[in-house]
């Protein structure tokens, strides 16, 4: 959980999730740019990625197995235990830890998998302040798109999960409450997946959903100024623009 600070006195914390490209030093761009802008970073990676260990457990029924990819993960759930807990832990614990240092506003901005996190991190805790979901999710029925990569890795689909809940809901969910906001934000052109105007099939609802909930501030926003999965310069102008509101 690498801490960085600088000489800036903001009361800020912005929790940068890195997706499936690895270590949260793939964001270094994104790291830099908050810092220079006055804030304090806690960085993540995702988990069995970039500094986290891969561990060999040893399985009641099947021997030892060593964990490198998300898909394993199946091996462990049953009815009493869900391997998403591995997911959003780290960030609870995080706020958990954060409260002691008596931050106004706590900010989590997430890549791909780390995009996924944040969505389901901040639907659940609602000490979270401003979520910014990057190249994150798709809702399920667009995820069958043949011309598109967005099926996602094994927590985009566990259904132990989504037999609770959906992305709408999701959505919904980590927008609601006082004085917080979501923000979905789409790279049309992105080279791996979540590209396009998809976004467009549920736009709608979202905005009927949201004057029927009180207190919920959910926007989409697109970013067509690059062909990468990648947090943009752009994107990160909008964000800090976003929060400085």
């Amino acid at each position: 959980m690498p801490i960085i600070s600088n000489q800036f006195k903001k009361n800020n914390l912005i929790i940068h999730h890195q997706g499936h490209s690895g270590d949260f030093y793939h964001g270094y761009k994104t790291i830099e740019f908050f810092l220079e802008n006055g804030n304090e970073i806690i960085n993540l990676s995702l988990v069995l990625l970039g500094p986290n260990n891969r561990p060999t457990i040893n399985l009641q029924r099947f021997g030892k197995f060593k964990f490198t990819q998300h898909e394993h993960f199946k091996l462990l759930d049953n009815q009493n235990f869900s391997s998403i807990k591995f997911f959003i832990e780290p960030i609870t614990t995080i706020i958990n830890y954060s409260n002691n240092l008596k931050f106004d506003t706590k900010t989590i901005v997430g890549i791909s998998g780390g995009g996924w996190a944040t969505i389901l991190s901040s639907a659940i805790d609602t000490r979270i302040t401003n979520s910014y979901s990057i190249a994150g999710s798709y809702l399920f029925f667009l995820k069958s798109n043949k011309d598109r990569n967005n099926s996602g890795d094994y927590e985009q689909t566990e259904m132990g999960l989504y037999n609770i809940t959906n992305y709408l809901e999701l959505y919904l969910m980590s927008a609601t409450g006082i004085n917080r906001k979501h923000t979905q934000i789409v790279n049309i052109f992105d080279s791996c997946c979540f590209n396009g105007y998809a976004c467009k099939n549920y736009n709608q609802i979202l905005y009927i959903k949201m004057k029927e909930i009180q207190n919920c501030n959910f926007v989409i926003h697109s970013d067509s100024s690059h062909g990468k999965h990648i947090i943009s310069k752009n994107t990160l102008n909008y964000i800090l623009n976003n929060l400085n509101k």
